[in-house]
């Protein structure tokens, strides 16, 4: 497991550069702006830190590690954990510098406990939606299929509700107590890996 672990930081230090250099400049304009933008200018470091077990996994597809990777004495359960690990390092490591860079900075009137943990759960609900449609359709097609249910759901979403309504529901998730929102955020990844392990075994037999 150490290896494989090893192996996925090697690939994300050697070939995930560009993200990381977006997530230090937003970060940097995150503290020079004004109050009133810096939380958006924070949210997208976080969105890109949850993209970087599909990157892995793209890049394993693209070298044929997945078809290598059978002669090695490691399970289907090993082999995703280790995205899985590696992506909740990754998320973990960019909501504390999120978190700190607000701390420091602070002129949001959201709370920074409540801030941290949307950032956290958002952060990890992208690729637990994501990483199963990866393993059962490969990365291209599971991409799409995902932004394809995504403006479907947004669609429809805005369909029914109006803006203030919206408006609303946003004030009322202020409102829940922050670590129900990392505990869901870590449930929703929990079974994703099941998921994800199970497709996997499948995609491997084939």
């Amino acid at each position: 497991m150490k290896g494989l672990l090893l192996k996925d930081y090697y690939v994300v230090t050697r070939t995930c550069k560009v993200q990381l250099l977006v997530n230090v400049v937003f970060i940097i304009v995150a503290i020079i702006t004004n109050e009133n933008d810096r939380f958006m200018f924070l949210a997208v470091p976080v969105l890109i830190a949850g993209d970087i077990p599909i990157t892995l996994i793209a890049i394993d597809e693209k070298s044929r590690w997945t078809e290598y990777s059978g002669a090695l004495p490691y399970s289907t359960a090993q082999k995703v954990l280790s995205k899985y690990i590696t992506g909740l390092i990754y998320v973990l490591l960019v909501c504390g510098i999120m978190f700190l860079t607000a701390l420091c900075f602070n002129g949001s009137e959201i709370p920074l406990t409540i801030m941290f943990s949307l950032a956290l759960a958002g952060a990890l609900l992208i690729p637990s939606l994501m990483i199963p449609l990866c393993y059962k359709f490969g990365v291209n097609n599971g991409m799409l299929i995902f932004l394809i249910l995504l403006f479907i759901i947004m669609f429809i979403f805005q369909s029914i509700f109006s803006t203030e309504e919206i408006s609303a529901l946003l004030l009322k998730c202020a409102e829940i107590p922050a670590p129900i929102f990392v505990l869901a955020g870590i449930a929703v990844y929990g079974a994703s890996f099941g998921i994800s392990t199970a497709l996997g075994a499948v995609r491997g037999k084939k």
